[in-house]
């Protein structure tokens, strides 16, 4: 009875592990650029503002997935010896937040 039990037990996990691997399948590869990609559900849109490339896709389920990539020595003039310094800083980490929520409010 627990060989049986284990048996249905491991049947169930194979199912489920193949089913979400199969949902992984139908996602969609975007290259951002030479050296990142992302995964989408589907086909995202690609907007541009300020110079700055963004993909979304929204979901079925009101779920929306973005990626955006920013060249700060391009927009903001900070290369990396300059980035090096404040990039651990909270000061640094709430203003990218606000810049980020500000830039994905204005893209919808």
């Amino acid at each position: 009875m627990k060989k049986t039990s284990f048996f249905l037990l491991l049947v169930v996990i194979m199912l489920l592990a193949t089913a979400q691997t199969y949902a992984q399948i139908s996602w969609i590869t975007k290259q951002i650029d030479a050296r990142l990609s992302v995964k989408f559900p589907g086909e995202p849109q690609k907007t541009t503002k300020n110079g700055v490339d963004s993909y979304i896709f929204y979901g079925k389920d009101s779920i929306s997935y973005s990626s955006t990539l920013i060249d700060y020595k391009v927009m903001a003039h900070l290369d990396s010896a300059t980035l090096a310094p404040i990039k651990d800083s909270q000061r640094f980490a709430d203003r990218m937040r606000e810049v980020t929520l500000r830039s994905e409010l204005s893209i919808r």
